[in-house]
């Protein structure tokens, strides 16, 4: 399906109107509606590279011929919403986005460190020479992708 645009849409002549709160209250679930049926139909028609971790399956044909066009169906109706009540978009900074993602892709490796996982029974004294420093290099790389213009030194948490 083409791009919509607002100008594309047939409104009804009626408007009701919102009050602030009820009005942002649409805004921001029809945003996360979107995003969710933008993720969907990415992943039905485009599945995501496997990895050294992870192995995807692409959607069977008849699901992604029936589930695309119900997306597309959606995002019509959501189009039509924004434009009857005048919804506003918000501008996104995908630096906040990707920092939100790195945040936890930071979080997770700390808590993998040989001293860390004693939560989950006895820790190999080795750990702390064969895995540590494994860890300790995707922690710093980390936060590299957060403070992309400063220089991260080797010392996980320090900069140079």
């Amino acid at each position: 399906m083409p791009k919509l645009s607002l100008a594309d849409v047939k409104v009804s002549e009626a408007k009701m109107p919102l009050n602030p709160r009820q009005q942002v209250a649409l805004e921001v679930e029809m945003r996360e509606l979107e995003k969710t049926l933008q993720q969907v139909k990415r992943l039905a028609q485009n599945p995501p590279e496997s990895g050294l971790l992870t192995r995807y399956r692409p959607m069977p044909e008849m699901a992604q011929a029936s589930i695309v066009p119900l997306v597309d169906e959606m995002t019509v109706e959501i189009a039509s919403i924004v434009r009857e009540f005048d919804l506003q978009p918000s501008v996104q900074d995908v630096r906040h986005s990707v920092n939100a993602a790195v945040s936890a892709a930071w979080a997770g490796p700390c808590d993998l460190l040989s001293a860390q996982l004693g939560r989950y029974g006895k820790v190999d004294p080795e750990l702390e020479k064969t895995l540590d420093p494994h860890i300790d290099a995707l922690i710093r790389l980390a936060l590299g992708l957060v403070r992309p213009r400063r220089k991260v030194s080797n010392r996980v948490g320090g900069t140079t």
